[in-house]
């Protein structure tokens, strides 16, 4: 019975940390969404970006209970934003000051529900 319990625990749990019960998700490059009982934790995906970029991210929440935020992490490890995912669907810019790889990082506290963020990476020559 210890061991079931202690396998039960390690699988709703991840190698991360991050407790996800129900997670049914799809991730690609440049989306990331799921359904979820619970979600504690953080889900990722990394993204190439060049100096003078600026990344375009949008996200949405349809929660039950808790909060999802999603930052945007450069390549010093720095959170250089973070927005707060719900209903109305909230979209930001995110200027690209240094060629690297950075990351998309989804948060939940305690949230019960779904969530959609998309980004792309786009000229900064452009504005508009």
């Amino acid at each position: 019975m210890l061991m079931l319990t202690l396998l039960l625990a390690i699988g709703l749990v991840g190698c991360d940390g991050a407790v996800k019960i129900g997670w049914v998700s799809n991730s690609y490059p440049g989306t990331i969404k799921a359904r979820f009982r619970r979600f504690d934790g953080t889900q990722s995906q990394r993204v190439k970006a060049k100096e003078g970029e600026y990344l375009s991210l949008s996200c949405s929440a349809d929660l039950e209970r808790g909060s999802i935020s999603v930052s945007v992490v450069g390549p010093d490890k720095a959170t250089i934003s973070t927005i707060e995912a719900g209903a109305e669907e909230t979209t930001t810019r995110v200027d690209i000051t240094r060629t690297g790889t950075y990351r998309v990082v989804v948060t939940g506290e305690g949230a019960q529900g779904n969530f959609h963020v998309t980004w792309r990476i786009e000229d900064g020559s452009t504005d508009g």
